[in-house]
């Protein structure tokens, strides 16, 4: 089973080499049953994709988002590609108020992780949820696993894909 991540916008950003120490895994768990204890009853979500070299693919990510109906915001971290993303960024953001475009102040490459927690600081809604701009949701990516996350007994099965963020 995978692993549900926690993060919590003022205290803990995205990780992405290093495996969960034990504290750190103590306090997924402690952040785990937090979660369940306070979902809204308004499930929005705002969905973080980091964008680098991803011209060919990042439109049909968006739309697979934008298709969920718990999404309210996709927020787009562009990270410096030497493609043509940024101009399909902007586009996408133009086209549909849901998207927002943000980019590192230098405008350079940061990596996957620096993208994700640029992205943390502008979400909006009470969930998040990454997607990576070559891969695509499928219809209904969240209805079963939102069902779940109420469901004090599945612990074990929770999908990694959503955090709660503190208020």
């Amino acid at each position: 089973c995978d692993i549900l991540n926690i993060f919590m916008k003022n205290k803990q950003h995205y990780k992405t080499d290093a495996p969960p120490s034990t504290s750190e895994a103590g306090e997924e768990n402690d952040a785990l049953s937090r979660l369940k204890t306070r979902l809204p009853p308004s499930t929005a979500i705002s969905v973080i994709t980091p964008v680098y070299n991803a011209e060919r693919y990042v439109r049909r990510a968006v739309e697979s988002a934008l298709a969920q109906p718990e999404v309210v915001e996709v927020i787009l971290a562009e990270d410096g590609s030497r493609d043509g993303s940024l101009a399909v960024c902007q586009a996408l953001a133009e086209e549909n108020p849901q998207v927002r475009l943000v980019r590192h102040p230098d405008g350079g490459n940061h990596g996957a992780g620096a993208a994700r927690n640029l992205a943390l600081e502008h979400a909006t809604q009470p969930l998040i949820a990454f997607l990576d701009a070559d891969d695509f949701y499928l219809p209904n990516r969240f209805s079963v696993t939102l069902q779940q996350l109420r469901d004090p007994a599945i612990d074990e099965e929770l999908q990694a894909f959503v955090a709660r963020r503190k208020k």
